[in-house]
């Protein structure tokens, strides 16, 4: 007598996108609710970020080290960091400065918006509050989804993560210069998976965002 075939059991880590894909949803529609009460209720959002997705990993006993929220990378962060500054950043920002002189627009750099107020803002409000989520959180559930199905070598986190990335900004703010977050995303994403923590995809963020005010984009 045969015994009974067993019953195919779905891997946790398959409900891992769905589960990331939801709590974006949820921390997107607090945000945007915050955004349109005014300053003061903005000004919370960035502990919905940076909250939510630690309860969840609570809940859900997960570490919170494969997360990005460690510093044990640190050191090859710094590292990576520094490249993408070098090869990335600066170019951009040559390339942006060169064009508009090109064009005979001037050069139209606002330096003058590098207040500490503004520098510190850009790290606490969105740089680190965000990083923390999208590529500490959610793309590591992407990974974890991605893993399961055997595409973890092919990119899809980096892609996944950096366009729900550009998502949630259009969804908080439509516009489509929110949409253009998706070219950064790509790259933060790649840092967060390269160097395994979170300062470098967090540094990159903050120093784009800086770069983006002097330039007024």
């Amino acid at each position: 007598m045969h015994s009974p075939a067993a019953t195919p059991r779905t891997s946790p880590a398959q409900g891992a996108l769905l589960e990331g894909i939801i709590v974006t949803i949820i921390v997107v529609l607090l945000v945007r609710f915050l955004v349109r009460q005014g300053p003061w209720a903005a000004s919370l959002s960035p502990a919905i970020w940076l909250n939510l997705p630690l309860l969840v990993l609570w809940i859900r006993h997960l570490p919170f080290s494969e997360h990005g929220f460690s510093f044990a990378s640190w050191r090859v962060g710094g590292r990576w960091l520094f490249v993408s500054i070098v090869l990335v950043l600066i170019p951009f920002f040559v390339l942006v400065i060169s064009w508009r002189w090109i064009n005979e627009q001037g050069l139209l750099i606002a330096w003058d918006r590098l207040t500490l107020q503004i520098i510190t803002y850009h790290l606490l409000y969105h740089a680190i509050p965000e990083e923390l989520f999208f590529r500490g959180y959610l793309q590591q559930r992407v990974a974890s989804w991605a893993k399961s199905i055997g595409q973890v070598h092919l990119g899809l986190p980096i892609f996944l993560s950096a366009l729900l990335f550009a998502i949630a900004h259009l969804l908080v703010s439509p516009g489509w210069q929110r949409a253009a977050v998706f070219l950064p995303g790509l790259a933060m994403a790649w840092l967060r998976q390269r160097t395994g923590g979170l300062l470098a995809p967090a540094g990159f963020h903050w120093l784009a965002n800086l770069i983006a005010a002097v330039l007024v984009v």
